[in-house]
C-alpha cells in the first residue's frame, strides 16, 4: 500500500511539473491561421477537423532535401518510393491524395505515367504546408479519399527580406539558394528566389541536377482590393541506376551494374489571386491558374506533358451565427503522350526482324463545379459544418497505336492502325456533415461524415479487347466505367491538456466500385478496367506536443492503420487481403532543445512498420534516427549541420521481381546509409 501511494504521488508530481513548466507556445500555435479547409483564412483553434501545419522554420532547420522527407514526419503520411500516401491508399495514392501548390492540384491526369511529381518545386519558397487527412471533396472535388496536402508558397513579402544559403552534404550534394523581397512602393511588393542543386546519388553513377525560379508581385489596389501574381519555373534532370540482387548488395551496396537513362522534367506555373472585400461581411476571391508539367523520358519511354487551365471563384459571407462559403470552379486538364518503342533486332530462324511500335494519346477532362460550405453556430459551444459539391466532368479521349515490322532490312510492313476517339460526361457529387462541440476554452470534439468520389481517369475509360490470334493487339472500346465512391466516418478531439497540445482522431473509410485492372502478361496486348473492388480502412491518428522549461520542445505522433480488401476482385485480390503499400504502424518522436540561447539541438526518431509492395514482396519495417544542430549568430548568420540515418540502418527503398531465363529473381534499390550535411545561411 505504501508503494502504491508513493507511485501515485510521483505520478501526480510529474503531472504538476509538466503543468508548471509548460509555456504558452501551444496556445499561440492554435492561433495560427490555415486556409485549406475553406479557402479563407481562419484560426486553427476554430477548425473542426484536426489539421497538421508544417512551417517554413520547421522545414529549413532540419536539412531536408525533398518534399517527401518533409512529409514523412507528418502524422498519417507515408512515403513509399516516390509516392505520398495518407490513410493507406496504397498503389492508388496518386489518384486518391490531392496535392496542391497554392490551391492548384499537381496530380497527373494520366496517373499511370508517373507518380505525382512532388519533387518539382523548391523547399525554400514554402511558407507552410497544411495537411487535411481524410477528405476535402466538397472544396477540392475528385481524388481526396486519403486527404489533401496544400503547399503554400510565400505570400506576404511586404516586409523587406534577403537570404542566401548553401548546403553541402554526402554523395557530392551541394546547393545554392538566393531569395529577396519587400515593398517597392507603398502599394507594390515584389519577391524573387532562385535555387540550384547539383548532386550525386547514394549509388555510384546516379546524378541529379535541378534549378528553380520563383517570382511574385503583390499590388494593393485599394483598401479593399488586392492583386497577386506568382509565376514559377522548375527544371530537373536525373540519371538512374539499376536495381541489384541481395547478394550483389551484400558485396557493395553502392555499386551499380549499369548506369541508367537520363530523365528530364520541368514545371511551369502561373497563379493570379484577386481579392476584393465588398463589405465587412462579404469577401470574394478569384484565382485563375496555369500549369504545365513536361517529362522527357529516355527512348522506349514516353514523352508526356500535362497541362492545367483553371479558375476558382469563391466567396465568403459572414452572418450573425456563422459563415457561408460558396463558389464555382472550372478546370481544363489535358494530357499528351508520344511513345516510340524499338524492340530491337530479333532472329527468327533465317529471318531477322525489327518491330517499331508507336503509341500516343490525347486526353482531356474538363470539370465544372459548384460548391457550398456552411458553418452555423447554434451556441458558443455547439456548431455544425455542412457542405455540398456538384461536379460535371466532360471527357475527350483519343488513342492511337501502330506497329511497323522490318524484315531482313527490307521494306517496312505496317500493321493496321488501331484508333479510338470518344467523348463522355459523368456527374458526381459530394457532401459533408460535421457537428462540433466545444467543451472548454481550448478543447473540442467533432464527428464527421463525408461522402466523396474519385472519378475515372481518361485512360481507365478505354479498354483494349482481347485479340484473336494471329493478331497481337485488339481494338479499343469505351467501357462505361463508373465513379469510385467513398464514405468516411471520423471522430476527433483537440485540446491543451495541462497546457500541452493533443490531437486524436479515429476513422473508418469504406470504398465501393473501386477500379481494378485486368491485363495481359504475355505478348498479346489487351486490358480491361472494371468496377468490382471494395475496401475498408480503419485507423487512429495521435499527435502530442510539449513545450517545457521554455527551451525544450517535444513532439510525438502515432498512426495505426488497418487497410483491407472487402471483396474479391479480378486483379487477384481476395477478401481479407492487406492492401499493398500500406504500413500499419508509424511513430515519430521529435526533440528540439536549446541548451543556450541561439543554439538548438534537434533529433527525430522515426519508425515505420513493414508493408507488402506491388510485386508481392514484404518490405521490412525500420527505425531511423536523424540528429542536427543549428546555431544562430548575431545579425542574421547561422550554421546548421546534421547526420541522417545516424544508426546506419541498411534498408531498401523498393524491390521488384525479374524473370531471368525460366527463373525469377528479386532486385532491390538500396536507401542511403549514414550521411551528413552542413548549411551556411545569411538572412536579413
Amino acid at each position: 500500500m505504501i508503494i502504491k501511494s508513493g507511485s501515485k504521488a510521483i505520478a501526480l508530481s510529474l503531472v504538476a511539473s509538466l503543468n508548471l513548466c509548460a509555456t504558452d507556445n501551444n496556445a499561440t500555435r492554435l492561433d495560427a491561421t490555415v486556409i485549406t479547409t475553406t479557402g479563407f483564412e481562419s484560426a486553427l483553434k476554430d477548425e473542426v477537423r484536426n489539421v497538421t501545419v508544417i512551417t517554413s522554420d520547421e522545414i529549413q532547420q532540419k536539412g531536408y532535401r525533398s518534399l517527401n522527407e518533409v512529409l514523412d514526419k507528418a502524422p498519417g503520411v507515408t512515403s513509399v518510393g516516390q509516392g505520398i500516401d495518407i490513410r493507406g491508399q496504397g498503389n492508388k495514392a496518386d489518384t486518391r491524395v490531392k496535392i496542391l501548390i497554392d490551391g492548384v492540384s499537381i496530380n497527373m491526369l494520366e496517373a499511370t505515367t508517373t507518380t505525382t511529381p512532388t519533387w518539382l518545386m523548391s523547399l525554400y519558397d514554402i511558407e507552410r504546408i497544411e495537411i487535411i487527412p481524410g477528405g476535402g471533396s466538397v472544396l477540392y472535388g475528385s481524388g481526396t479519399t486519403g486527404g489533401v496536402i496544400n503547399i503554400i508558397t510565400k505570400q506576404n513579402f511586404k516586409k523587406p527580406y534577403a537570404e542566401i544559403s548553401s548546403m553541402i552534404g554526402s554523395y557530392s550534394y551541394k546547393d545554392l539558394n538566393l531569395a529577396v523581397g519587400g515593398s517597392v512602393t507603398e502599394k507594390l511588393s515584389l519577391k524573387g528566389n532562385f535555387k540550384t542543386i547539383d548532386s550525386g546519388g547514394y549509388k555510384h553513377g546516379a546524378k541529379e541536377k535541378s534549378s528553380s525560379v520563383g517570382l511574385g508581385l503583390n499590388y494593393q489596389i485599394s483598401d479593399n482590393q488586392n492583386l497577386s501574381i506568382t509565376p514559377s519555373y522548375f527544371k530537373m534532370s536525373s540519371v538512374s541506376t539499376d536495381l541489384r540482387t541481395q547478394s550483389q548488395l551484400n558485396e557493395n551496396r553502392r555499386a551499380t551494374g549499369r548506369v541508367g537513362d537520363k530523365f528530364k522534367y520541368n514545371r511551369k506555373s502561373l497563379n493570379i489571386n484577386y481579392n476584393v472585400k465588398i463589405s465587412d461581411n462579404f469577401d470574394i476571391h478569384f484565382t485563375p491558374s496555369y500549369q504545365k508539367l513536361e517529362f522527357n523520358l529516355p527512348e522506349g519511354n514516353p514523352y508526356v506533358w500535362d497541362r492545367k487551365l483553371g479558375a476558382n471563384l469563391k466567396s465568403r459571407y459572414k452572418y450573425s451565427n456563422g459563415e457561408l462559403v460558396f463558389g464555382y470552379e472550372y478546370m481544363q486538364n489535358k494530357a499528351y503522350r508520344d511513345l516510340n518503342v524499338d524492340s530491337g533486332v530479333q532472329h527468327m530462324g533465317p529471318m531477322t526482324i525489327q518491330v517499331l511500335a508507336y503509341h500516343d494519346f490525347h486526353l482531356e477532362k474538363q470539370t465544372h463545379s459548384v460548391f457550398l460550405l456552411n458553418k452555423h453556430n447554434f451556441t458558443d459551444s455547439l456548431s455544425l459544418d455542412t457542405g455540398f459539391r456538384l461536379e460535371k466532368a466532360l471527357y475527350d479521349i483519343e488513342r492511337f497505336s501502330q506497329n511497323t515490322t522490318i524484315r531482313n532490312g527490307g521494306t517496312p510492313i505496317k500493321s493496321t492502325p488501331i484508333t479510338i476517339t470518344e467523348s463522355r460526361d459523368i456527374d458526381n457529387y459530394s457532401l459533408e456533415i460535421a457537428p462540433r462541440f466545444k467543451y472548454s476554452e481550448t478543447g473540442s470534439v467533432y464527428v464527421k461524415f463525408e461522402r466523396g468520389y474519385v472519378s475515372p481517369t481518361p485512360t481507365q475509360m478505354i479498354d483494349r479487347e482481347r485479340p484473336t490470334p494471329p493478331a497481337r493487339t485488339g481494338a479499343y472500346r469505351l467501357n462505361g466505367l463508373k465513379t469510385e465512391l467513398f464514405n468516411t466516418y471520423e471522430l476527433g478531439v483537440r485540446d491543451l491538456v495541462f497546457g500541452q497540445l493533443v490531437n486524436a482522431t479515429i476513422f473508418l473509410t469504406d470504398t465501393k466500385d473501386e477500379v481494378v485492372y485486368d491485363g495481359s502478361s504475355s505478348g498479346y496486348d489487351w486490358w480491361y478496367y472494371k468496377n468490382v473492388g471494395k475496401t475498408r480502412r480503419t485507423g487512429l491518428e495521435l499527435y502530442t506536443e510539449q513545450n517545457l522549461f521554455e527551451n525544450l520542445k517535444l513532439s510525438q505522433s502515432y498512426t495505426y492503420l488497418n487497410a483491407k480488401v472487402r471483396s474479391d476482385s479480378d486483379d487477384g485480390y481476395k477478401k481479407g487481403d492487406r492492401i499493398i503499400n500500406t504500413q500499419r504502424n508509424k511513430f515519430v518522436f521529435g526533440i528540439d532543445y536549446e541548451p543556450v540561447k541561439k543554439l538548438n539541438l534537434l533529433a527525430d526518431i522515426k519508425y515505420n512498420s513493414n508493408y507488402i509492395n506491388g510485386s508481392g514482396i514484404k518490405m521490412p519495417g525500420r527505425t531511423l534516427v536523424d540528429i542536427g544542430v543549428i546555431y544562430k549568430f548575431p545579425k542574421g548568420f547561422s550554421i546548421s549541420a546534421g547526420v541522417k540515418n545516424l544508426l546506419n540502418k541498411k534498408y531498401n527503398l523498393s524491390a521488384s521481381n525479374y524473370r531471368v531465363g525460366t527463373a525469377w529473381e528479386t532486385r532491390y534499390m538500396p536507401a542511403a546509409e549514414r550521411n551528413y550535411y552542413v548549411e551556411f545561411k545569411y538572412a536579413y
